[in-house]
C-alpha cells in the first residue's frame, strides 16, 4: 500500500512538472517591457560615428540611456545605466552599432529616450503606439521629431529593422 501511494505522489509531481513545461492551461508570458533594436550612428557623409578612428566619435564609456515613462500618473525615470551599453561591429553592412533599448508601453506609457553620446551631447527618442498588430511595440519612433523607425517595415518573423541617425 505504501509503494501504491508512494507511486501516486511520484506520478503526479511528474504530471505537475510536465503541466508546468508544456503550459498549456497557463498563463502566457508577459509581454517584454523592452525590445532591443541595432542602432547606427553616422555623419551625412556616411562616416561611422562608433568607430574610434573616425574624428569626432562617440565613445563607448560615455554612451548613455535613460527612459521617462508614465506609469499610473507618476512620472518615472528609467535608468538602464546597469546595463553597459557596448559598440559591437556589423560584419554585414560594415559599420558599428549598439542596441538600444526602447521600451514598450506593456503597464505604462513610454514619453521619451535620451541617448546621451557624451557629456554635451544629447539625443531624443520620442514613440507612438497605435497597435497596428504588434500589441506594446511602438508603430514609429522619432529622433528630435524626425521619424527613423516604422514597424510597417518590420519583417514578422525575425531580429527588428535598425535605427540609422545621421549626425
Amino acid at each position: 500500500m505504501k509503494t501504491f501511494f508512494s507511486s501516486i505522489i511520484v506520478l503526479s509531481l511528474c504530471y505537475l512538472q510536465s503541466c508546468k513545461d508544456n503550459c498549456t492551461g497557463c498563463n502566457p508570458p508577459p509581454p517584454p517591457s523592452f525590445i532591443f533594436i541595432s542602432t547606427f550612428y553616422t555623419t551625412s557623409g556616411n562616416a561611422d560615428l562608433l568607430d574610434s578612428a573616425t574624428p569626432g566619435s562617440f565613445k563607448e564609456k560615455d554612451l548613455k540611456v535613460a527612459t521617462t515613462v508614465e506609469q499610473n500618473g507618476i512620472l518615472k525615470q528609467l535608468d538602464t545605466t546597469e546595463i553597459p551599453i557596448t559598440i559591437e561591429f556589423n560584419n554585414i553592412v560594415r559599420k558599428n552599432y549598439f542596441y538600444l533599448f526602447v521600451p514598450t508601453n506593456y503597464g505604462k506609457n513610454p514619453l521619451s529616450t535620451f541617448i546621451h553620446l557624451s557629456s554635451t551631447i544629447t539625443d531624443t527618442l520620442t514613440y507612438t503606439f497605435l497597435d497596428k498588430g504588434r500589441p506594446y511595440v511602438p508603430d514609429k519612433i522619432y529622433y528630435n521629431k524626425r521619424l527613423v523607425w516604422d514597424v510597417e517595415n518590420a519583417p514578422k518573423d525575425g531580429p527588428w529593422p535598425p535605427i540609422t541617425i545621421v549626425k
